[in-house]
Formats: C-alpha cells, sequence, structure tokens
C-alpha cells in the first residue's frame, strides 16, 4: 500500500501500523538470521546489526544486502529506543524502502521450513 505522506502524517494509526510493520519485520528478519547463524555452528551475534554481518561472513547473504540488514536493524533500535527523536516524514520513507529488502532475507533461509521475515 502506498501512503502518502500527508495521510501518514495526519493519521495516528496508520503511523502506528507502517511503524509497527517495520519493527515486527526487522524482528523476524533478526530472528531468522540468528537461526540460521546457529544453525551453521557459526559465532553468535554480539548485537542485531551484528547478525547481518556474521551471515555476510559465512557466506550467507552477500555484502551489500548485509550492509542494507545492517541498517535497518540500527534504524529499528532508533526506532524502539529513541522514537521522539526521529522525524515522522524520514519514518514514512525508511519504511518505504525497507520491507522489500527484509523479504529477500527469505531467498536465503536454506531449510528452515516456511519461516520468512514478510508475508
Amino acid at each position: 500500500m502506498d501512503i502518502g505522506l500527508e495521510a501518514y502524517l495526519e493519521s495516528d494509526t496508520i503511523q502506528d501500523a507502517v511503524e509497527r510493520r517495520l519493527q515486527l519485520c526487522t524482528e523476524v528478519a533478526i530472528d531468522i538470521g540468528r537461526t540460521i547463524l546457529r544453525v551453521l555452528g557459526a559465532r553468535p551475534a554480539t548485537d542485531y546489526a551484528d547478525v547481518f554481518r556474521a551471515l555476510s561472513d559465512e557466506s550467507v547473504l552477500p555484502t551489500h544486502l548485509a550492509r542494507s540488514m545492517q541498517q535497518v536493524a540500527r534504524y529499528r533500535n532508533r526506532l524502539v529506543h529513541d522514537y521522539d527523536d526521529l522525524d515522522p516524514a524520514a519514518r514514512l520513507w525508511v519504511s518505504s524502502k525497507t520491507p522489500a529488502g527484509l523479504c529477500r532475507l527469505r531467498r536465503y533461509r536454506g531449510g528452515l521450513g516456511n519461516a520468512h521475515a514478510c508475508g
């Protein structure tokens, strides 16, 4: 769904839904990444962003996707912990750009059954 900035800014419900989806997709991607690392017997990640660095180190993710996912993980931390310091327009922009990247993680999940980052 494409949401314009004006509609987004005028509706707390839309803001909550968009931001919750971003947070949820990011957390699912992190959980999938941790599971992949555990299955591979790889080193555990030191933080959320490091999950994707470790996946790249294990040649599970290409470097460019791992870097993108690291940025998403860091943004998730800001969304959760520094919420009031984030510009609403920036939150919408990040939300509009990241779900497709999160869903790409499905290609790299290997034999993890039906788990995936987005519906």
